[in-house]
């Protein structure tokens, strides 16, 4: 018998996976307007109950240049402070960063073979967001967004 070992496609300080993973979906077939919670292992998706005024993207970041309210998607990582912080104390924060960054990355790698683009924003409403998500901003708080959509062209 051969045991199945479920992969990722980034590293983990621990392969604990402290990052979790809401995503703003707007225009998507077959699935309604909204935020989920992203599964990786099944790969599936939980819709979270929020309030349909509080889904305007705008709302979200002073996006500048961005022409952002055409995004379809907009990813938010969630650090959950539980995950690997027993085992590595304040150090897990950092290592939760790297991981942030690992993942933004393959989602920008990903976005552009597709023909999408991507674009992570440092300055966004933190408080604002956690709010939305329903997450209470010390166990567990945002520490990165990446929005997606078509890219314009020029």
């Amino acid at each position: 018998n051969k045991k199945k070992i479920k992969l990722r496609a980034n590293p983990s300080a621990g392969g604990l996976y402290p990052i979790e993973l809401y995503v703003y979906m707007k225009n998507i077939k077959d699935l309604e307007d909204g935020i989920y919670t992203y599964y990786p292992y099944s790969h599936g998706l939980k819709p979270i109950k929020v309030n349909k005024e509080a889904l305007k993207i705008e709302n979200f970041a002073e996006f500048g240049v961005l022409n952002a309210e055409n995004a379809n998607l907009i990813v938010f990582y969630v650090y959950n402070f539980l995950k690997n912080s027993r085992k590595y104390g304040d150090a897990g924060f950092s290592y939760a960063l790297i991981e942030t960054g690992e993942m933004a990355q393959n989602l920008q790698l990903v976005s552009t073979a597709l023909g999408y683009g991507a674009c992570d924003i440092g300055g966004y409403e933190k408080q604002y967001i956690e709010e939305v998500l329903d997450i209470d901003g010390v166990l567990k708080h945002v520490v990165h967004m990446t929005v997606v959509g078509w890219e314009q062209g020029d």
